[in-house]
């Protein structure tokens, strides 16, 4: 397994404002750090089930043959392309809302569960995503997994990190739209520097 390249690349896509960051951060703000925990710990929960089914799927494909191996991870490395195009380009500014009626724990993991379960394009991403660090096809369910647990643990760090330090992030990602461009397009540069190192 690939592990420094895919920490490396884990981390920037993880510290990239999404939807779960903007949850964490915005009750962090206004309902402190407790409650950021809690949404921090659910939005990590809401990935494993788009973890077990891309696991689970490509696992199956790679059985058949190694070319399907291969076709797997180059896939993904059009993936990792498109993503970091994608982020180059982008225009949109992150929004963050501190108006939340969330009162009890249960409530606010469930909600963070939900965010990311019911974003589709998870299942894609980790599809594409982990195939790229195994090494063989031998054991490559076991190997994923480890890398798929590692991810959701570097997830739950950093979202605790962003909800622990909600007003600082939150003045350091809105008060400069060019601070921000510039961070998504060096992310995006990184992409696909990855995207060609893997394919080479």
């Amino acid at each position: 397994m690939n592990t420094s390249a895919f920490l490396i690349t884990s981390l920037i896509i993880i510290l990239i404002p999404g939807t779960g960051i903007i949850y964490t951060v915005s009750l962090g703000m206004s309902e402190g750090r407790k409650k950021a925990f809690f949404a921090a710990l659910g939005c990590t929960a809401g990935i494993l089930p788009h973890l077990c089914v891309s696991i689970v799927l490509s696992s199956l494909l790679m059985q058949m043959d190694d070319k399907v191996f291969l076709a797997v991870k180059y896939i993904g490395v059009l993936y990792l392309i498109y993503l970091g195009v994608g982020m180059i380009f982008s225009k949109g500014n992150v929004q963050f809302s501190e108006h939340h009626a969330e009162s009890r724990a249960s409530a606010i993991i469930r909600r963070g569960v939900l965010i990311n379960l019911l974003n589709p394009k998870l299942t894609l991403f980790f599809f594409s995503f982990l195939p790229q660090y195994v090494t063989d096809s031998s054991n490559y369910m076991i190997k994923s997994s480890l890398l798929g647990l590692l991810f959701m643990v570097l997830t739950f760090i950093v979202f605790i990190g962003y909800g622990f330090l909600a007003g600082t992030a939150k003045e350091w990602l809105c008060q400069s739209p060019k601070r921000m461009s510039f961070l998504q397009k060096y992310f995006g540069i990184t992409f696909i520097a990855f995207a060609i190192k893997l394919a080479l």
